[in-house]
């Protein structure tokens, strides 16, 4: 059995890791900045600086991604997640949002579900976030059918 320090030791590696991936990915965007209101509070900045982030990274991309470097990161279950909460604060543009819902039905298994990410095996999780994105973007698609 492992000991506390090696346990601690791994989890700091795997954090730091994933701090170093997202500080890569987040030079590489040279995102635009939004510009502040006068008189916009901090959360609500905050809450601009975000989206503005979501909807750059998805036109470069074509959809949202997480951690690279770690089976070569998510791709599906976050672009699900995400347009998901974009579309319930109402704070994203539509193209965007349906951007990202074609890209998960093209992105589906032929089982009917999603995964992580294509390569992986489809999870339920994944499949959730895709369904209800899905159906919060109005995309037109059969739950139950399977993808020939």
């Amino acid at each position: 059995m492992p000991s506390h320090e090696m346990i601690h030791s791994r989890i700091l590696a795997d954090s730091q890791q994933r701090a170093a991936s997202i500080l890569a990915l987040l030079r590489e965007m040279q995102l635009d900045e939004p510009v502040r209101a006068d008189g916009m509070s901090a959360v609500d900045w905050g809450i601009c600086k975000a989206v503005n982030f979501f909807e750059q990274a998805i036109r470069m991309a074509g959809f949202w991604s997480d951690f690279h470097g770690i089976a070569s990161g998510g791709r599906d279950w976050i672009s699900a997640y995400v347009g998901w909460s974009l579309g319930c604060c109402d704070m994203s543009g539509p193209e965007d949002l349906q951007r990202a819902a074609s890209l998960l039905l093209s992105d589906r298994y032929p089982s009917g579900a999603w995964g992580y990410r294509p390569g992986l095996p489809s999870d339920m999780d994944s499949t959730s976030w895709a369904t209800l994105f899905l159906q919060q973007t109005r995309q037109e698609w059969d739950a139950q059918a399977t993808v020939d």
